[in-house]
């Protein structure tokens, strides 16, 4: 009886690995493609909901990269291992004078600017 119980449980074992293994390569095809956030993705957030600039139409902010905008206050960038934040901030304060914005890598404003709609 041990046996059967042993070899059943291998079978489930590689069965749910198959499947796991499935669903991401699954993933993965689908994902393709896509612009994904990555580790040098920065974020803008602009606090002040009666001025935000729009940042795709900045042909000065578009040699960085391609800017999404991923909510009514908040601009991403998926910027190249180059960029950092003291070039974004001197472009965009170039750009926009007097208008306040905060800049991160990280997704707190992200998130900040989906609870605070």
């Amino acid at each position: 009886m041990k046996m059967n119980n042993t070899i059943i449980f291998v079978i489930g074992t590689v069965l749910l690995l198959g499947i796991c293994l499935w669903y991401f390569i699954r993933q993965i095809k689908k994902s393709s493609g896509k612009d994904l956030p990555t580790r040098n993705t920065w974020y803008i957030f602009f606090p002040d909901k009666k001025i935000v600039p729009d940042l795709t139409k900045s042909e000065e902010l578009k040699k960085f990269g391609k800017w999404k905008k991923t909510g009514k206050q908040l601009y991403s960038i998926n910027g190249s291992m180059t960029l950092t934040k003291e070039m974004l901030e001197k472009a965009i304060k170039e750009e926009y004078k007097g208008i306040k914005f905060d800049i991160s890598n990280t997704s707190e404003l992200y998130n900040a600017s989906v609870m605070f709609k």
